[in-house]
């Protein structure tokens, strides 16, 4: 599902630094077939959030559309979808 650009730009205008770092966190780390695990996240961004930081921007991420998530066996997988990458592009032009 897809965003118009008056719901982008709400969502712009909503987003906190810790969703910016999970989403460019998360663009250098989604390859075609696999995205992430919370753990790997947590373990590049302990420097800028914590534990409950990053619970929050993945909830908040993956309720915009911005971020997705599969099951790979036992392990949650995060990955940046086609919005979330939208998203980025327009918070570089800005």
């Amino acid at each position: 599902m897809g965003l118009c650009s008056n719901c982008i730009s709400e969502v712009l205008d909503k987003l906190t630094p810790n969703d910016i770092y999970l989403l460019h966190e998360l663009k250098e780390r989604t390859t075609a077939q696999l995205g992430d695990t919370r753990q790997g996240i947590l373990e590049r961004l302990s420097k800028v959030m914590s534990v409950f930081q990053l619970q929050q921007a993945l909830i908040r991420m993956e309720l915009l559309g911005l971020i997705g998530k599969q099951r790979y066996g036992k392990t949650m997988h995060y990955y940046i979808t086609d919005s979330g990458l939208l998203v980025l592009e327009i918070l570089s032009s800005r």
